[in-house]
């Protein structure tokens, strides 16, 4: 599951398509073709959950068009998506191609960004948050402020792909990740501002003005980015 993990980050990443056997995901356990487990979902429950998340979090990065990798995970017969988001929810989980579809437009949203030179980013490993590490750049109300590093990226991804979890539902899908709790703290800030009636450069910090345009706006990306 690890390898077929990895075969989808790269074919995100890259643009190519993959074989069908490998694009619906089945496995054999053990070598043995009377015991198919489509989807590898014997084989996924039973991998080291840190290499699964180390997986994970590699696609994440920007570089690896995320977007792209979450719809492989929903378009396989095994539905991936819920056994590794399965804390998220119904609300997420059943509507997987609208939560993938705000990815998509984040990231369309970043890109135009960096095209253009407003904005800068960095995607080279996701380590996490400490405590006593900085603070969100994206989250401050500094608009000088405008690199978009591993963990910022991180926190909106995971801001727009949870946008319909309550709280309560929130917490436990960033637990299932093993976020930090500055991480979750981070992403529970960003869709509450987000979500707000009236934001204004004044009133919303960056990261704010780029959730609430994936989740909440027709607005075109070239649009936002004249904004």
């Amino acid at each position: 599951p690890v390898r077929l993990l990895r075969c989808f980050r790269f074919a995100a990443r890259l643009g190519f398509e993959l074989d069908d056997e490998l694009a619906d995901g089945e496995f054999r356990s053990g070598g043995d073709s009377s015991r198919d487990l489509e989807g590898g979902e014997g084989l996924l429950l039973a991998a080291p959950p840190g290499r699964i998340l180390f997986e994970l979090k590699k696609a994440f990065l920007l570089h690896n068009r995320p977007s792209r990798f979450l719809t492989l995970l929903g378009s396989s017969p095994s539905e991936a998506h819920r056994r590794l988001f399965s804390a998220a929810g119904p609300a997420t989980l059943d509507a997987w191609p609208a939560a993938v579809g705000r990815v998509r437009r984040l990231e369309t949203l970043l890109l135009e960004g960096l095209s253009r030179g407003t904005l800068s980013a960095r995607s080279i490993a996701w380590r996490g948050r400490r405590p006593d590490g900085p603070p969100a750049a994206l989250l401050a109300p500094d608009w000088r402020k405008t690199g978009v590093h591993e963990n910022d990226w991180a926190e909106l991804l995971l801001a727009a792909l949870f946008w319909r979890c309550d709280g309560e539902t929130l917490k436990r899908a960033c637990a299932q990740l093993q976020l930090s709790l500055t991480m979750t703290d981070n992403i529970a800030k960003l869709q509450a501002q987000a979500r707000q009636n009236l934001i204004t450069t004044q009133t919303a910090p960056p990261g704010v003005h780029l959730l609430n345009s994936a989740v909440a706006s027709s607005e075109p990306p070239a649009r936002f980015g004249d904004r």
